[in-house]
């Protein structure tokens, strides 16, 4: 699923500068608020890449087309070692 989203953002010319970790089993996608027009709601967006750092942001689903746009990106968080 997590490589759906990123195709379809990248087909409508985002970029991103990582690599997504395929293996990692736990993409999130939650839902945040339908947009005023009860169409299209805004989704937030967790992932690790192939270094193991977080990243997020939010876009905009299409419910009837199935459509994603307008991508905000966050910058990357790096989680702290466990124990340091």
């Amino acid at each position: 699923y997590m490589a759906s989203v990123m195709e379809q953002l990248k087909a409508r010319g985002a970029t991103f500068d990582y690599t997504a970790n395929e293996t990692r089993p736990d993409p999130a996608l939650t839902p945040v608020e339908w947009l005023p027009d009860s169409s299209s709601i805004l989704i937030y967006y967790q992932w690790h890449d192939t270094s193991y750092t977080t990243q997020s942001g939010t876009f905009v689903y299409e419910i009837e087309s199935g459509q994603i746009s307008e991508l905000i990106q966050n910058p990357p968080r790096v989680l702290p070692l466990v124990g340091n």
